[in-house]
């Protein structure tokens, strides 16, 4: 068993509570190589947030598993925010500055689990593992890391949470890049952004405007690489696009950015560039 504190005075949104599913992919634990995806969701309790009944699992679950067997249930969202709107709803509400120190710390927590667990990790360069960090924040905006799951689930319950996970785990493929067309100076693949590289911690993008670019756009353009030439020389066999892009890179389309003080709010997984 494992025992945790409970957060007793939870940030709400519309009065009720809320945790936070982001995504880390390790291709390297010595040194420690870590991608830290943009996108992620946010997952509501179906009822207002009250402690006068702390066995009210409507109110104090946030898991998807337990919500979606109860009457209170949002099927059409799948009680469901995309980060980008958690985001843009606190920068609307309290400032940028105010959510970029929050999502900066965030992104932290990430950082000092993963350090964390170097010594007791088994290293395999030909390994690779995607975890799952489910974090919340109080009332004052300090984040808590709950848990962190390896090998978490990738099933999905609506359209927008199957085209969040079809898109990252193309993204993930290409950063474990099985066929070998990366250069290994990319910095973005897909909504991924390298974290940390080779056990240092990467700073932000000349004339960024956030400290994280968690919570941002992930840009609509597919990415596009070159596969390596031939040894011989000559150019490889290809189909009529030459081959000049990657199959299976992530692909985006323009989403529209939904801003409601209402959770779950919907609306699909914003990509577009900005």
């Amino acid at each position: 068993y494992v025992v945790q504190k409970y957060l007793m005075s939870p940030y709400c949104v519309a009065g009720r509570k809320f945790d936070m599913r982001l995504y880390a992919l390790v291709t390297n634990y010595v040194p420690l190589t870590a991608w830290f995806y943009r996108s992620g969701f946010c997952r509501f309790s179906s009822q207002r947030y009250d402690t006068s009944d702390m066995t009210n699992e409507a109110v104090h679950l946030t898991n998807v598993a337990i919500q979606k067997k109860l009457d209170t249930y949002d099927a059409e969202s799948g009680g469901k925010w995309e980060l980008r709107q958690l985001k843009l709803y606190l920068m609307s509400r309290y400032g940028i500055g105010v959510a970029d120190k929050l999502f900066y710390e965030i992104q932290m927590i990430v950082i000092r689990s993963l350090h964390s667990v170097q010594p007791v990790m088994i290293n395999d360069k030909h390994c690779f593992e995607l975890y799952g960090f489910d974090i919340m924040f109080d009332d004052q905006f300090k984040p808590w890391l709950i848990e962190v799951n390896a090998s978490p689930s990738l099933t999905a319950n609506t359209p927008e949470d199957r085209r969040l996970k079809v898109t990252m785990l193309h993204a993930v493929l290409d950063i474990v890049d099985l066929e070998g067309q990366r250069k290994g100076d990319e910095v973005r693949i897909g909504g991924f952004d390298l974290l940390v590289d080779a056990g240092q911690l990467r700073p932000p993008p000349a004339g960024a405007v956030y400290s994280s670019l968690l919570g941002t756009a992930i840009p609509s353009e597919q990415i596009a690489r070159k596969p390596k030439p031939p040894e011989d020389g000559k150019p490889p066999a290809s189909g009529k696009d030459g081959g000049g892009k990657r199959a299976g890179a992530a692909r985006g389309g323009a989403g529209d950015e939904t801003k409601s003080d209402t959770p779950p709010g919907g609306g699909g997984l914003l990509v577009d560039a900005g």
